[in-house]
């Protein structure tokens, strides 16, 4: 058998309600949900913010240290290009110096016994440099000789033979000749 209790209301009668009004609480349940959920949604948003914060201010940090790599190597592009021009500057003018006493050197040791330089000169005309050799020799063989080994040498090269004449006005009887030599960059040639 079921037995039933006996309830007290210990609510006074003036404040106790005949019943629940739901007209009232629903809205009322609804204004604490949507409540929370904006409490809960602006919390998120907070920490999302924060995380994004920290993330920029990590960005900030990687671009500020990438920038100083980039100074750091474009400093080093920039003093390897001016050790290039430099090197380079040297180079081209090394490579252009003519080598003078090498090049008499040669010209004597390829000089036949029978055959004298009575001159010199350097000649520049239009821009191109030039050597002219004027001398004698007791044959025409040892000019010709002279000519030859002056062509295959490092030295001089494309020598050209600007005029070859017997003066029979001395005894006994020589030829004189003029040569022409280009001078380069680097050596005669």
């Amino acid at each position: 058998m079921s037995r039933r209790r006996n309830r007290v209301n210990l609510i006074p009668p003036e404040l106790r309600t005949a019943g629940i009004e739901w007209n009232k609480l629903i809205p009322a349940a609804v204004a604490t949900v949507v409540f929370f959920w904006m409490a809960i949604t602006a919390a998120r948003v907070s920490w999302e913010q924060g995380r994004l914060e920290e993330q920029k201010v990590l960005l900030e940090t990687r671009k500020s240290e990438i920038r100083e790599r980039i100074d750091l190597l474009t400093a080093r592009q920039n003093r390897y290009e001016a050790f290039k021009n430099r090197s380079d500057l040297v180079n081209g003018l090394v490579s252009r110096k003519i080598y003078w006493s090498e090049s008499f050197k040669e010209l004597s040791l390829l000089m036949p016994a029978s055959l004298w330089m009575n001159q010199l000169v350097a000649v520049s005309k239009d821009g191109a440099k030039s050597m002219s050799l004027d001398g004698s020799a007791d044959a025409s063989e040892a000019v010709s000789t002279f000519l030859l080994s002056l062509e295959k040498s490092y030295f001089f090269r494309r020598v050209t033979m600007a005029f070859t004449e017997r003066d029979d006005a001395t005894i006994p009887s020589l030829y004189k000749f003029k040569l022409v030599i280009p001078v380069g960059e680097g050596l005669l040639r």
